[in-house]
């Protein structure tokens, strides 16, 4: 599977369509994985995933709270 990658931005024109004010290329899926920053590590999915958790934890807290006030 291949991606259109753009060098510079994607903007939308006047009429309404993307166009890119870079050049443009091709990627593989590799290449794309390749790209830094491009993966988290498992260290941020976990700390992503209990940040995610803890804040819904929170929020059904306080709405229960809202409830029986």
């Amino acid at each position: 599977m291949e991606f259109i990658v753009c060098s510079g931005t994607w903007v939308r024109n006047q009429s309404a369509n993307i166009d890119c004010d870079g050049e443009l290329t091709t990627m593989t899926l590799e290449e794309v994985r390749n790209i830094p920053f491009a993966q988290m590590t498992g260290e941020q999915k976990a700390q992503l995933t209990s940040s995610l958790i803890t804040f819904f934890v929170l929020i059904f807290v306080l709405v229960k709270i809202r409830r029986l006030a």
